[in-house]
């Protein structure tokens, strides 16, 4: 997949970006603060709809001085160029339209444009936040499978309907219990289905992981990611009603696939208190690396890889067998942000190759300059 024409009006600290795009690797170097980060992030936004790093609110990614947001770009689809725009204003729900015709299901779009996004905090947040762990899972497999995302999206809807019932809940009773049952026993085929695609996703995933670990840290051990959870999937509705008083005394559902957690090993010790900061980040560069791999094989076609300023917590050996991955292997468009444009420019002269495109950003432009 590849994209051109991009034009990003009031995206955040973005009022005005007009961008062409050629094929390759792009890398865009300014100052903390210029919106290199949200450069990125409104890639990340026209294909998944919403932001990476101002997940909670979506008018947060509409410019302090104006009232909407307006993305718009061509993407190569089966041989043509596709015309989208995704257009929000305040108060109002957010428009993907592909020749002009509004998505009516935002879900019907979401998967057309694949994407992998490495940002500076996610190794805090993967070692800190099971969540976060969960999300990486959860985003990858959305985009992938619509199925998986509108499943998702019904259990954890019911599951906010549920725990709202065990907050309004003053006692236990017979009407408590008996719409208890009817939530659980809509839980439980989506938590089967959503258990497994997830456990089929990790083992299918660990391959690449290995390979690209060794490959980033040019070191010999070895690294697995498990899948753990407590749930018994053949159990689900027992486990569920023998928890029900717990459930009602703390509010919340206490047993389920919310609590579940990545579980991640080097050479058989837990990494959590073992691995060393160096291997931490060339295992998080090499879960991401792989996801990309993984999702390029599943859809058919090359994801957009979006890696912003990282260079400054990666030692230069590291970085240049990123680099190294990134020109010989096979990527689509990759976008790269740095606040150094000399340590960028002395690191792609080392490879010299001929499909790079560099920028210097500035507020509000872009300017094409020459390695």
């Amino acid at each position: 997949m590849r994209i051109k024409d991009l034009h990003i009006r009031f995206y955040k600290n973005l009022k005005d970006i007009r961008w062409p795009l050629a094929e390759g690797i792009h890398y865009i170097t300014g100052p903390n603060g210029i919106g290199k980060t949200n450069l990125l992030d409104s890639l990340y936004f026209l294909a998944t709809g919403k932001s990476y790093f101002t997940p909670k609110s979506l008018y947060d990614v509409i410019h302090y001085d104006s009232d909407f947001m307006r993305i718009q770009w061509q993407s190569y689809f089966e041989a043509q160029w596709v015309p989208f725009v995704i257009k929000l204003t305040r108060g109002q729900s957010l428009s993907i339209e592909r020749y002009g015709k509004p998505f009516e299901r935002r879900v019907d779009y979401v998967g057309m444009h694949p994407v992998v996004l490495i940002a500076p905090d996610d190794i805090y947040n993967f070692k800190h936040s099971a969540s976060e762990r969960r999300r990486w899972i959860d985003a990858a497999l959305s985009m992938m499978d619509v199925e998986y995302l509108t499943k998702l999206r019904q259990h954890n809807r019911l599951l906010r309907q549920r725990n709202a019932l065990l907050r309004r809940a003053e006692h236990a009773s017979e009407e408590v219990y008996r719409l208890l049952d009817a939530y659980d026993m809509q839980l439980w085929p989506l938590v089967r289905y959503l258990y497994q695609q997830r456990q089929r996703y990790l083992h299918a995933l660990i391959p690449h992981i290995q390979s690209y670990y060794r490959r980033i840290s040019s070191q010999a051990e070895r690294v697995e990611v498990h899948y753990q959870s407590e749930v018994a999937v053949d159990d689900y509705l027992l486990n569920m009603s023998q928890r029900r008083e717990e459930d009602l005394r703390f509010q919340r559902t206490s047993y389920g696939i919310h609590r579940d957690d990545i579980y991640c090993t080097i050479d058989s010790r837990p990494m959590k208190g073992h691995a060393s900061q160096g291997q931490w980040k060339s295992f998080i560069l090499a879960f991401k690396m792989a996801q990309y791999r993984y999702m390029a094989h599943s859809v058919g076609h090359l994801p957009l890889l979006l890696i912003d300023d990282i260079f400054a917590k990666l030692d230069r050996n590291r970085v240049h067998a990123l680099f190294e991955i990134l020109l010989s292997d096979s990527f689509g468009q990759v976008f790269i942000t740095d606040t150094d444009k000399e340590r960028m420019r002395e690191l792609l002269k080392d490879f010299g190759a001929s499909n790079l495109e560099g920028y210097d950003m500035t507020m509000g432009a872009l300017t094409p300059v020459a390695l």
